[in-house]
C-alpha cells in the first residue's frame, strides 16, 4: 500500500483534513491519507515508466525506418598515430566491402570497423549525390547540395 492512513491529522465533519505538521499527500484521491516521500516517488516513478515505455514502443519502428548504417573505422582504446586518427576522423564508408578495400593511411593500422547510424539526408549527401562509396569530411565540410 502506497500511503499510511492518516493518523496524526484531525478530520472534520465537512471532510477537510486538518495537518498536524506532517506532509499531505498531493494526490487529489489519496486525501485522507499520509504518503511519506518514499511511497510517493515509488509512485510517480511506476507512473512515469508507464508512460515512456508506451511512446518508447510506439515510435521505435518508424525511427528505424529513417536510419542508415555506415561504417567509419574507430582507434579508440587504442595506441594510433596522428594520420590514424584523421583517417578514423574523416573517412566514412558506404559498405563494410568499401571500407576493407580503401587503403589505410600506414601498414601497421589497427583501427576497427564500427557501424554509425545516420539520417537518410546524411545518407544522401555522402554517398548518394556524389555517387561515390567513400566519402572524406575533410573534402565534404563546405559542400552544400542546392537540389535533389
Amino acid at each position: 500500500m502506497f500511503c499510511k492512513v492518516f493518523r496524526e491529522s484531525k478530520v472534520r465533519a465537512d471532510r477537510e483534513v486538518e495537518s498536524t505538521g506532517h506532509g499531505e499527500c498531493p494526490l487529489p484521491l489519496f486525501t485522507r491519507m499520509n504518503c511519506d516521500r518514499r511511497a510517493f516517488l515509488a509512485a510517480g516513478s511506476v507512473l512515469a515508466m508507464t508512460a515512456l515505455r508506451a511512446g518508447v514502443a510506439e515510435a521505435a519502428p518508424l525511427k528505424a525506418k529513417a536510419r542508415r548504417t555506415i561504417y567509419r573505422f574507430s582507434v579508440r582504446g587504442r595506441r594510433a598515430s596522428r594520420a590514424a586518427k584523421a583517417f578514423c576522423a574523416n573517412m566514412r564508408f558506404k559498405t563494410k566491402q568499401a571500407a576493407m578495400t580503401a587503403p589505410p593511411p600506414h601498414p601497421g593500422f589497427n583501427g576497427r570497423l564500427i557501424g554509425v547510424g545516420v539520417s537518410i539526408t546524411e545518407m544522401h549527401r555522402l554517398f548518394v549525390s556524389r555517387h561515390a562509396l567513400v566519402a572524406d569530411l575533410r573534402q565534404l565540410r563546405n559542400l552544400r547540395i542546392v537540389g535533389k
